[in-house]
């Protein structure tokens, strides 16, 4: 008697120490050898005859149904399905129902499948009961609660996990090392271990070793050394002079002239060092070249002064939230402002997008107080210019020139220009004052910052 087994495969979100490297890429379209992530997971579970499978997609899931639509393998039917953070699991365990099947397996795809779970998942139960991956099981435990079902789980070792930018860069060099293998290898093979995709030009005086990986459509100006163990994603340009090794570089990305980079990851102008453990935005050589700190990194003392201020503050906050709460009224609301992160790789200032809660007060610092958190975070500084609320906006150059231009939680127009003052005129007066160099030391702002708070002068 034949069995129907199906597999759902759950999108984990963006884990936070992802969250620079997936501004383009969701974790199931995560560049592992070439080939997104998801590819792995279908290959494996083709091969113990898993031919239905159900896609709960929460972070950028156009990328993945468009992926879908030109590379589903033969022979499988796959459903997707769009869940959000924090949605009840009832609401997600309904796209399950009317589905027919004997068994299910359910996988978190925030791990590298390694070959070995073919043997795995071929020895669990195939009337019946849910299988996952001890480690990946999260949602399966969920729906084990709901349905009643025995869990049955295949050991950790049978995937690699994905923690941190470091794990894609160790698990693109595996594979390209024959340590994790990969069954369907993107494009032909000129030389063992080494696979080239279709329409890339490849100028001449370019040396390059395998193992090596390279993904359609690139571009390689004369005289780039490339390799040993070098991951390229499609749509990538790399300029004269360029030497690169050791190194996953996901789509889309220009590596500009004479940049030198060595086990590192790379994604758009996101930079993440292997070997440095540090994250920033490819600004120029020097900024690669240097041991210093992340461009984003907030130091220990402005962490400190901004926990010890919010303890501070924690009690005038709290007596406003539970007058707004009696009140039926909201006391707080969310807001996108945008940090500047250096410049991308055309020369263009770069900005990231913060999502913050800001007070429904008028006071344009009491405002900001709940900001605070993020600098403990070390996601911004304490004090700066105001941060802008659109990238629309240009800053003047005399403003971007200045060398202690950096938006903050601390700005002068929070005490120096009227509440009635559009976003333009805040950032513009903020900024001049910041350009003449009028800011003076942190602590001096944080006392001003403090007075205007404690006199409610704005």
């Amino acid at each position: 008697m034949s069995t129907s087994r199906l597999a759902v495969l759950v999108d984990p979100g963006v884990p936070e120490a992802l969250s620079g490297l997936l501004q383009d890429y969701s974790m199931p379209m995560l560049p592992m050898g070439t080939r997104p992530m998801l590819a792995h997971w279908l290959d494996r579970l083709l091969a113990v005859e898993i031919r239905d499978v159900l896609l709960l997609l929460e972070h950028m899931p156009e990328k993945t149904r468009e992926w879908l639509e030109a590379f589903t393998p033969e022979g499988m039917t796959i459903s997707c399905a769009s869940i959000r953070k924090g949605q009840p699991f009832k609401t997600q365990y309904a796209h399950l129902l009317g589905m027919t099947y004997d068994s299910i397996v359910v996988v978190d795809l925030s791990a590298f499948p390694k070959l070995d779970i073919v043997d795995a998942l071929k020895a669990s139960p195939e009337h019946g009961g849910v299988t996952s991956v001890e480690g990946l099981s999260h949602w399966a435990q969920k729906l084990v609660k709901q349905t009643g079902e025995q869990l049955h789980l295949i050991p950790a070792s049978s995937a690699v996990q994905v923690t941190s930018p470091a794990d894609i860069w160790r698990i693109n060099m595996d594979i390209l090392a024959d340590k994790l293998t990969d069954p369907n290898p993107f494009g032909f093979q000129p030389e063992p271990h080494c696979y080239i995709g279709s329409n890339c030009k490849i100028a001449g005086d370019v040396r390059y070793h395998a193992p090596l990986a390279m993904g359609e459509s690139c571009i390689f100006s004369a005289r780039v050394h490339l390799g040993p163990n070098v991951v390229v994603a499609e749509k990538c340009v790399f300029d004269v002079g360029c030497f690169v090794q050791d190194c996953v570089v996901f789509g889309r990305t220009f590596i500009g002239s004479n940049l030198v980079l060595r086990n590192a990851v790379v994604s758009g102008s996101m930079v993440y060092l292997v070997d440095e453990d540090r994250m920033g935005h490819i600004d120029d050589v020097a900024m690669l070249a240097s041991s210093g700190a992340n461009d984003m990194a907030v130091g220990i003392v402005q962490r400190t002064v901004a926990a010890l201020t919010m303890l501070f503050l924690l009690s005038p906050i709290a007596v406003l939230a539970i007058y707004r709460v009696l009140k039926s009224r909201a006391w707080y609301k969310e807001e996108d402002i945008y940090l500047e992160s250096g410049r991308d790789l055309n020369g263009f200032r770069a900005f990231r997008r913060l999502r913050v809660k800001t007070l429904l007060v008028p006071h344009r610092a009491w405002r900001k107080s709940l900001w605070l958190w993020r600098v403990v975070r070390g996601e911004m500084p304490l004090v700066g210019s105001s941060p802008r609320r659109s990238q629309d906006f240009v800053y003047p150059s005399w403003v971007t020139d200045a060398e202690e231009f950096s938006p903050g939680v601390m700005a002068l127009a929070d005490i120096t220009v009227a509440c009635d003052a559009t976003c333009e005129e805040i950032v513009i007066a903020d900024a001049y004052q910041l350009a003449k160099g009028e800011v003076g030391g942190h602590m001096g702002m944080w006392w001003r910052w403090m007075l205007a708070l404690m006199t409610f002068k704005n």
